[in-house]
């Protein structure tokens, strides 16, 4: 291997290594990279997938408040 295709490795492990860190508890396994950044996006996905999820419930909040707002208000005289 030359010195140039060495140093290329070896950023690519740097980079394997940095995107890991995304995900906690994540251990590295340089001779299964793909896998790795597979398992790295799923985890992505599924933290992207809680908070739209979290994003909905609180619209939801937001619009029941914006009803009982109205609804206090209309009680009140206002």
């Amino acid at each position: 291997m030359t010195d140039d295709e060495q140093k290329e490795m070896m950023k690519l492990y740097q980079a394997l290594g940095v995107a890991t860190t995304i995900k906690p508890q994540m251990e590295i396994d340089i001779f299964k990279p793909i896998e790795m950044m597979m398992e790295v996006v799923e985890y992505v996905n599924d933290k992207l997938a809680e908070l739209d999820a979290r994003r909905y419930e609180l619209e939801l909040y937001k619009e029941r408040c914006a009803e009982l707002e109205m609804i206090l208000g209309r009680n009140r005289g206002g």
